[in-house]
C-alpha cells in the first residue's frame, strides 16, 4: 500500500469505512498516513461510533481494513481513546469522512483540553527522568 497521499488508497479506505453505517468519523494517522511507512508498518485508523466498539465489532473492522490494505491494523476507538492517541488521530491524522460535525468538534475540543491538562505533566515527568539519568 502506498502512502495515503495516493488518492486511490484514500478513496478505497474511505469507501470501505463509509459503508459501515455505525461509523460517524474515520481518520488515518501514523507512518502510512504521513508517507513514512516501511514494509512492516501497520495502518493506524481511528473511528468514532455512537457507543464504544464491542470487541467483536473491533475485530471485524480490523479484518476488513487488513484485507483492504494488506497491512496489520491498529484500530483506535475514539470513544475511549486516551489523550495521546486522540491527539495523534485528530490533530496529526487525515480525516477520511465525518457524518456528524458536532461530534467531530466535541472530540477536537476534548483532544485540546486533555492535551492542555496532560502534556505539561508528561513533559515535567520526562524532564525529571532525564535529570535522574544524567546526574
Amino acid at each position: 500500500m502506498n502512502a495515503l497521499t495516493d488518492t486511490a488508497v484514500t478513496e478505497r479506505l474511505t469507501r470501505l469505512l463509509a459503508a459501515e453505517p455505525d461509523i460517524v468519523l474515520a481518520t488515518v494517522f501514523g507512518s502510512v498516513a504521513e508517507g513514512r511507512q516501511r514494509a512492516d508498518s501497520d495502518l493506524d485508523v481511528a473511528v468514532l461510533t455512537g457507543d464504544p466498539l464491542a470487541p467483536e465489532r473491533k475485530q471485524q473492522l480490523i479484518k476488513l481494513l487488513a484485507m483492504e490494505s494488506g497491512r496489520p491494523v491498529d484500530l483506535v476507538d475514539l470513544q475511549i481513546a486516551g489523550t495521546v492517541s486522540l491527539r495523534s488521530a485528530l490533530l496529526g491524522g487525515k480525516k477520511l469522512f465525518c457524518r456528524d460535525n458536532a461530534a467531530y468538534a466535541a472530540l477536537l475540543s476534548r483532544a485540546l483540553f486533555d492535551s492542555a491538562d496532560f502534556l505539561p505533566y508528561r513533559e515535567r515527568l520526562l524532564r525529571q527522568r532525564r535529570a535522574a539519568w544524567t546526574s
